[in-house]
């Protein structure tokens, strides 16, 4: 996301708050706010990377890796995948479903033992025009 700093008035006599914008793709709306601070000064219209806790984004480092912020689409992907993260025991559970298929898959197609005793073919020639 690229971070763009902005001040804004809150009127009535109140002081100006600073208000960090979260921007993906080359959308001109923000994607999301966080809180201002000084350490975020240096990161204004930078790319970040940034983590959500506790209801709101957190900074986590500037990604010099980086030359254009995350499209919208890959933005909601990664929104999707901290609120569902997927945890070492549900890919533990989809190993275990697959796995009795893979070994079923074998049973009726075993690989043929001759086949590693047999020398790979020779290798193809383009046809030459004397």
């Amino acid at each position: 996301m690229t971070l763009s700093l902005h001040r804004r008035g809150l009127g009535g006599g109140l002081l100006p708050q600073t208000v960090g914008l979260l921007y993906v793709g080359s959308y001109d709306r923000p994607f999301a706010k966080m809180k201002a601070t000084k350490e975020l000064k240096q990161y204004d219209n930078k790319i970040i990377e940034c983590t959500f806790a506790n209801n709101t984004w957190v900074f986590m480092k500037q990604r010099v890796d980086k030359s254009f912020p995350n499209s919208y689409d890959t933005a909601m992907a990664v929104c999707k995948s901290i609120q569902e993260p997927v945890t070492k025991d549900i890919l533990l559970e989809l190993v275990d479903r697959c796995s009795p298929a893979v070994q079923a898959q074998n049973r009726k197609h075993p690989p043929d033992p001759d086949s590693e005793l047999m020398p790979p073919p020779p290798p193809k020639r383009p046809n030459r025009v004397p």
